[in-house]
């Protein structure tokens, strides 16, 4: 057979036409040879044109590979050879004429009921042309002899008969010996699908096969009954996902549509696909494999699914591992600030729990709290605050209570951790820089009053500034190489101010000018490179002015675009006509000039924080930016605020 033959059933089929087109062909011949003895020279040389047709139907067979095309050509060869001889030897009165009902049997056999039913038609038509022909004596009569008339009307149903017999045979045989062949390759089949399922269903990871319109479409391994509820044929996976993760199977619809649709690359769609969802307590990653020749008109997907509980673990111990390094070196650093911190940080968590915030003051509260949590190294927590950021934005709804459990249990799982070594660290100890201690020497030695030594004393158990600018600072040099700015320069200047916890919501509203300084303000290493500038710079200053405590956050960057700015105000309806107004727009919520967001900035919330708390402490806000040359965010808190002292602010 030839190659592209695959289907046993056309093989079989291919195979009897072959064979009964070799039994025509010596039935012809032998009639050939009998027409010969007659004299019927013509007949003869006929049949042996007709044997040179049917020889071709086995060549044919080879060549398409098709039962079909053979079945026909065969047909034709006879019905040809059968007319030819009744045209021949009387027309309607030669016994050859009645041997066409034998083409019928052969077409409804070999090629199927549909060309029995034409050959019919035609050896019908055949009849009824021989009748018109002989009547009018278009066609001779009888030229045979009456015994030669006599040998034909026994030969020719004796022939026929014999084909019908030896066709039906051959038939039936192959039909046979394919059933057997079946009935062997089921049972190798159904011991293949065995064995691969006794593998699928102990390998640890569950298979699950698609159609286009993304159902289920038959078996699946064992593991997937516990893990997604025992799945229905027929079923969409969506659904499957639905009742196990409400979100993710949302994102699955979504990607398939994406999918089917073909606006975009089959391997961009399959990437955007869901790769984890989460089950109670588990998670479970899924990937996803095109099956057909052409990945663009794939035919299914088939999707494996495995228990990645035990690896996301190891990932969470490792990262609160490496988060608990990142709390100890900042608590050895500045505990009171990391102390602060926790405090506040759970008077948030706390008011989002009760749900007493809008969704414009959550969004700022969760903001605030990431920014802070990665300055402080919290990874962790970070991570769950932009999860619950996300599905705030994505969802317009707000985080369930399982996700604020979440956000809560780290909370208390930092606290429990840090809270001996914390208490340890405020037994009252006061630390003083070399500087601060030979200056106060040197007061003392001028001989200062008693009332302003005391009071530069007092200012001793107060906060330096320069600690919060060096937990900015550090927090800028991590960002930067984050997100690929560089080696970033900071330059802090304190002036020694001393500052006391009232001030704290402003340090940690203060990451959000630091974060949009990085991300917006700063260039890529390359694009300074071309524009004629060093290493980027972020400036942190805090000092004592006649109009009050002034803190300042600079960079050298590409400066604010005013233009795109006034666009956003305009279209978020905001005033947009003078250059206050455009400060006013940059610190107003859902103001933002990213046209995408990230785990750093686009959600236009954080400067929106920053405004909330200065205005709390009845400060002034002012920007300064120029294109190429950079932005400087000044915050001025008015005097009656701090009282001043010749080396240090107290506030």
């Amino acid at each position: 057979m030839p190659a592209r033959v695959s289907s046993p059933e056309e093989q079989r089929r291919c195979r009897l036409v072959i064979r009964v087109q070799l039994l025509i062909v010596a039935i012809s011949i032998a009639m050939g040879a009998k027409y010969a003895a007659e004299g019927a020279r013509q007949i003869s040389i006929m049949i042996g044109l007709c044997v040179l047709l049917q020889m071709l139907g086995p060549v044919a067979v080879r060549v398409s590979g098709s039962h079909r095309i053979g079945a026909q050509l065969l047909c034709v060869a006879m019905w040809s050879l059968f007319v030819s001889i009744a045209t021949l030897s009387g027309g309607i009165e030669s016994p050859n004429l009645a041997s066409n009902v034998a083409v019928v049997l052969m077409a409804a056999m070999l090629a199927g009921p549909r060309a029995g039913v034409a050959w019919t038609l035609i050896v019908v038509a055949t009849f009824v042309v021989q009748f018109i022909l002989t009547r009018h004596g278009i066609l001779i009569r009888q030229t045979l002899g009456p015994e030669a008339v006599l040998q034909s009307r026994l030969a020719e149903p004796i022939a026929t008969c014999f084909a019908a017999g030896v066709i039906v045979y051959l038939y039936e045989h192959g039909k046979e010996r394919m059933l057997r062949e079946l009935d062997r390759e089921k049972t190798l089949t159904e011991a293949t699908n065995r064995d691969l399922r006794v593998i699928f269903d102990n390998c640890g990871q569950g298979f699950l096969s698609l159609d286009r319109q993304g159902r289920l479409t038959g078996e699946h391994s064992a593991v997937v009954d516990s893990w997604l509820g025992a799945p229905q044929r027929g079923q969409t996976f969506s659904s499957i996902l639905a009742t196990r993760d409400a979100l993710t199977a949302q994102m699955f619809q979504i990607g398939w549509e994406m999918l089917l649709d073909g606006a975009m690359p089959v391997e961009v769609c399959v990437d955007q696909l869901p790769r984890r969802f989460a089950s109670g307590e588990s998670t479970f990653s899924l990937e996803y494999r095109l099956v057909g020749q052409d990945p663009e008109r794939f035919e299914k997907v088939v999707i494996i699914v495995s228990d990645i509980s035990a690896e996301v673990a190891q990932e969470a111990a490792a990262a609160h591992q490496r988060d608990l390094l990142e709390i100890f070196d900042r608590i050895l650093r500045d505990a009171s600030g990391f102390s602060l911190f926790l405090e506040d940080a759970g008077h948030t968590i706390g008011m989002i729990a009760a749900g007493e915030l809008g969704d414009a003051e959550l969004m700022r509260a969760l903001h605030t709290l990431k920014g802070n949590s990665l300055m402080m190294g919290l990874s962790v927590m970070a991570k769950i605050c932009h999860e619950l950021e996300s599905a705030l934005v994505e969802s317009g709804s707000k985080p369930g209570d399982a996700a604020v459990d979440a956000l809560s249990r780290e909370h208390k799982q930092i606290e429990a951790h840090v809270s001996r070594f914390l208490q340890r660290q405020a037994r009252g100890e006061i630390t003083l820089e070399p500087a601060e201690h030979s200056a106060f020497l040197e007061h003392v030695v001028a001989g200062r009053p008693h009332r302003e030594l005391a009071s530069e004393v007092r200012s001793w158990t107060l906060g330096r500034s320069e600690r919060k600018l060096q937990g900015l600072a550090e927090h800028a040099r991590q960002l930067g190489k984050r997100l690929g700015k560089g080696s970033i320069n900071v330059e802090i200047d304190d002036h020694g101010l001393r500052l006391d916890a009232r001030w704290e919501p402003f340090w940690s509203a203060a990451i959000h000018v630091v974060r949009n300084a990085i991300d917006h303000g700063l260039e890529l290493p390359s694009e300074r490179l071309e524009s004629g500038k060093g290493r980027a710079t972020i400036s942190l200053r805090t000092s004592s002015t006649p109009q009050g405590l002034a803190i300042e956050i600079g960079d050298d960057g590409r400066g604010i675009e005013w233009e795109r700015v006034r666009e956003r105000a305009l279209s978020l309806g905001l005033p947009h006509e003078t250059q206050r107004d455009l400060v006013d727009a940059i610190f107003s919520d859902g103001l933002s000039t990213r046209s995408e967001q990230n785990e750093v900035s686009g959600r236009g919330v954080g400067l929106a924080a920053v405004r909330q708390v200065c205005d709390a402490l009845g400060g002034r806000i002012d920007v300064e930016s120029s294109a190429g040359t950079g932005t400087t965010f000044r915050f001025v808190f008015p005097i009656e605020r701090h009282s001043r002292l010749p080396h240090e602010v107290a506030v």
